[in-house]
Protein backbone atom coordinates (compact mmCIF):
# COMPACT_ATOMS: atom_id res chain seq x y z
CA UNK A 1 0.00 0.00 0.00
CA UNK A 2 2.68 2.39 0.54
CA UNK A 3 3.87 1.98 -2.90
CA UNK A 4 0.27 4.06 -3.81
CA UNK A 5 1.29 6.44 -1.06
CA UNK A 6 -0.37 5.38 1.92
CA UNK A 7 1.54 6.16 5.04
CA UNK A 8 0.08 3.61 8.07
CA UNK A 9 -0.85 5.24 11.33
CA UNK A 10 1.64 4.69 14.00
CA UNK A 11 -0.83 4.23 16.95
CA UNK A 12 -3.27 1.88 14.62
CA UNK A 13 -1.43 -0.65 12.49
CA UNK A 14 -4.20 -1.67 10.68
CA UNK A 15 -5.34 2.17 9.47
CA UNK A 16 -3.57 3.83 6.33
CA UNK A 17 -4.26 7.35 4.32
CA UNK A 18 -2.62 9.36 1.60
CA UNK A 19 -4.23 12.39 0.43
CA UNK A 20 -5.74 12.20 -3.17
CA UNK A 21 -7.26 15.26 -5.39
CA UNK A 22 -6.69 17.39 -1.69
CA UNK A 23 -9.24 15.05 0.45
CA UNK A 24 -7.99 11.93 3.25
CA UNK A 25 -8.41 8.35 1.64
CA UNK A 26 -8.24 6.42 4.36
CA UNK A 27 -8.55 2.71 4.49
CA UNK A 28 -8.97 0.27 7.61
CA UNK A 29 -8.62 -3.54 7.47
CA UNK A 30 -8.47 -6.61 9.70
CA UNK A 31 -7.72 -9.53 7.85
CA UNK A 32 -9.84 -9.41 4.80
CA UNK A 33 -12.00 -7.32 5.66
CA UNK A 34 -11.47 -3.71 4.13
CA UNK A 35 -13.15 -0.32 4.45
CA UNK A 36 -12.21 2.13 1.92
CA UNK A 37 -13.50 5.64 2.49
CA UNK A 38 -12.80 8.62 0.48
CA UNK A 39 -15.24 11.58 -0.84
CA UNK A 40 -14.88 10.94 -4.08
CA UNK A 41 -16.65 7.43 -5.39
CA UNK A 42 -13.99 7.16 -8.31
CA UNK A 43 -10.93 7.24 -5.83
CA UNK A 44 -12.47 3.95 -3.91
CA UNK A 45 -13.41 2.52 -7.68
CA UNK A 46 -9.90 2.72 -8.43
CA UNK A 47 -8.82 1.15 -5.28
CA UNK A 48 -10.93 -1.44 -5.98
CA UNK A 49 -8.97 -2.02 -8.93
CA UNK A 50 -5.10 -1.98 -7.76
CA UNK A 51 -6.88 -4.29 -5.21
CA UNK A 52 -7.74 -6.58 -8.06
CA UNK A 53 -4.59 -6.01 -9.91
CA UNK A 54 -2.32 -6.93 -6.90
CA UNK A 55 -4.55 -9.38 -5.12
CA UNK A 56 -7.14 -10.61 -7.55
CA UNK A 57 -5.51 -13.69 -8.91
CA UNK A 58 -7.25 -16.69 -6.60
CA UNK A 59 -10.19 -15.14 -5.63
CA UNK A 60 -11.48 -11.40 -7.45
CA UNK A 61 -11.81 -8.56 -4.81
CA UNK A 62 -15.37 -7.81 -4.24
CA UNK A 63 -16.88 -4.43 -2.88
CA UNK A 64 -20.10 -3.57 -1.14
CA UNK A 65 -21.19 0.55 -1.70
CA UNK A 66 -24.08 2.43 -0.13
CA UNK A 67 -24.47 4.86 2.95
CA UNK A 68 -25.15 2.26 5.14
CA UNK A 69 -22.68 -0.99 5.42
CA UNK A 70 -21.92 -3.54 7.98
CA UNK A 71 -17.86 -3.90 8.58
CA UNK A 72 -16.65 -5.94 11.44
CA UNK A 73 -19.91 -6.17 13.69
CA UNK A 74 -21.03 -2.91 13.51
CA UNK A 75 -22.91 -0.72 11.48
CA UNK A 76 -21.57 2.67 9.46
CA UNK A 77 -23.95 4.80 8.72
CA UNK A 78 -22.74 7.74 6.59
CA UNK A 79 -26.33 8.45 5.44
CA UNK A 80 -26.37 11.94 7.47
CA UNK A 81 -24.63 14.54 5.51
CA UNK A 82 -21.88 15.78 8.11
CA UNK A 83 -22.25 13.07 10.46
Amino acid sequence: MESVGFKFNEYDPCVANRIVTGKQHTVRFHVDDILSSHVDTNVNDEFLKWLNDKYGGMKKVSARRGNINKYLGMIIDFSTKGR
